[in-house]
Parts: C-alpha cells; sequence; structure tokens
C-alpha cells in the first residue's frame, strides 16, 4: 500500500543514484535515529530502535526518566505544523478558562 502511495505521487516517486526509490520504510528509520540523536543523544537513540550493543548495557534509564526524554525529543519526531496546532490548544485552554 506504500508502495502504490508513493508511485502515484510524482513528487515522492523519485529515484536516488542507484535507482531505488528515494522514500521507503527504511528511510524512516535514518529520520528517526537522525532527528534522535541530534535533539539528544545517539545512545538513546539506539536504545529506543532495540538496538543491543555493548554501550547500551552501561545506559540505565528508569522509565520516567526515559519517558521525559522522550517527551524534550517528541517535537522533533512530529511531522506537523506545530504553529496551527498551538494555536488550537491556545483557543482551547481560553475556551475552558472562560467556563
Amino acid at each position: 500500500m506504500f508502495r502504490d502511495v508513493i508511485e502515484n505521487i510524482p513528487k515522492l516517486a523519485t529515484k536516488n543514484e542507484n535507482g531505488r526509490n528515494s522514500i521507503h520504510f527504511h528511510v524512516f528509520r535514518k529520520f528517526f535515529k537522525t532527528q534522535v540523536t541530534n535533539a539528544q543523544q545517539s545512545d538513546f537513540a539506539e536504545s529506543l530502535m532495540g538496538h543491543t550493543s555493548i554501550k547500551l548495557i552501561y545506559y540505565l534509564q528508569n522509565k520516567e526518566q526515559r519517558l521525559k526524554t522522550y517527551l524534550k525529543v517528541e517535537p522533533e519526531l512530529t511531522i506537523a505544523d506545530f504553529t496551527k496546532i498551538e494555536k488550537n490548544m491556545d483557543d482551547l485552554k481560553e475556551k475552558i478558562n472562560l467556563l
């Protein structure tokens, strides 16, 4: 289904230098790793991706710490128009305060 969507949208159906689709499922993993690494740290990104390595044996975070760290990087992972979302949130808060 994903492949069909990509093939039917000319802007997305581009090929890279080796003739493969530029957009594919693995691109999402690359995006995730890059964004989390840029926003926080590589070890946290690797941990969230489920990778195991000797480095991660020593990387300890309890569930609460991990949630706090994830909430810090979440905006970097969200593909959305945040200004519109934040405006909607502000409008809702105003309506609630008026009640």
